[in-house]
């Protein structure tokens, strides 16, 4: 399949290399516990990220995935629970058929997923 690169170059690559590409963009940026930025504070410890869900009955994260992939969006490669305003959302990402990967938005209580970002 023909994706973009971690350097941005479009080359061909497996799912699978997609995949490690999108875990070691991610793992660059983790930190323990919360990670704060623009788009609001994200939880990147999954222990904690669960007690949060428990505690205002969020969507848990595999129903997240389901709804996105019965969406017909894609397979995701990455979730995020975070929270902007004191109201939650999952960042997710997603490659589709073709290799690409997408960035979406979905409420933490309620059933709507965003366009892509």
């Amino acid at each position: 399949m023909l994706t973009r690169g971690c350097d941005g170059k479009g080359r061909r690559h497996s799912a699978a290399a997609v995949v490690a590409c999108v875990a070691i963009l991610m793992a660059s940026t983790a930190a323990p516990g919360r990670a704060g930025g623009a788009s609001g504070e994200c939880i990147r410890d999954w222990s904690t990220a669960a007690r949060v869900v428990a505690e205002h009955s969020l969507m848990d994260v595999g129903r997240v995935i389901r709804l996105v992939e019965e969406r017909g969006l894609g397979r995701v490669v990455q979730t995020q629970l975070c929270e902007v305003d004191r109201k939650f959302h999952y960042r997710v990402v997603v490659i589709d058929g073709r290799g690409r990967l997408t960035s979406h938005v979905v409420d933490a209580v309620s059933t709507v997923a965003d366009a892509p970002r």
